[in-house]
């Protein structure tokens, strides 16, 4: 499994991992895939976060990854929303 994660439309992280298993057909399994954080990363998060007036409340993300198969088969998948930073600031 490979995985990417943008927060406010900048990269910000990836991971990947090489755990075997399988996910019969309507159901859910939890995978824990390690992420990466380059130290430019986040500074180009907080200098834009910064740049752009008070902090936020919230954060938009968007997490797209690539679920591995046999040979070149696989599942790419892509998740939206919203993080919320209130408690964080208390």
């Amino acid at each position: 499994m490979f995985v990417e994660l943008d927060l406010q439309g900048r990269s910000f992280a990836t991971g990947v991992t090489d755990v075997k298993g399988s996910v019969p057909r309507f159901s859910e399994q939890l995978v824990d895939v390690p992420l990466t954080v380059s130290a430019l990363g986040a500074l180009r998060q907080i200098l834009g976060l910064a740049a752009a007036g008070p902090w936020p409340d919230k954060l938009n993300y968007e997490l797209r990854g690539r679920i591995g198969g046999p040979a070149f088969s696989g599942l790419r998948f892509q998740s939206r929303g919203e993080l919320s930073l209130g408690a964080a600031q208390r």
